[in-house]
């Protein structure tokens, strides 16, 4: 699947946050595929579900280290996410972040 620029515009403007150009780099791949690997593993994969918690993605992603979210990345742009997939990695996701925050005697 490639990325019209107006779908890129769009996407851009909902991770700021994300250093996509080093991604980029370490995985060695496109802006273009970085953003869709994005845009699949934390995006539209599950429906109403990503306005919602792309502010709380772009928070735990400052919490991991850019490797683990480079993997997270590898794995989503090598699988076809389903719902049910997205759904889980997410809950990891949310867990591993929790764990961080109470390890950092935040929460």
């Amino acid at each position: 699947m490639n990325l019209s620029d107006e779908q890129l515009k769009y996407i851009q403007k909902y991770y700021k946050q994300i250093p996509v150009n080093k991604i980029s780099e370490k995985l060695n791949i496109s802006i273009k595929t970085t953003y869709l690997a994005i845009e699949g593993l934390f995006g539209d994969t599950v429906p109403n579900f990503s306005i919602i918690y792309r502010e709380t993605i772009e928070k735990a992603y400052r919490a991991l280290s850019l490797s683990t979210f480079a993997l997270l990345m590898i794995f989503s742009i090598e699988i076809n996410f389903s719902a049910n997939l997205a759904i889980i990695i997410f809950v990891i996701f949310a867990l591993n972040f929790i764990l961080i925050l109470c390890s950092l005697n935040i929460v």
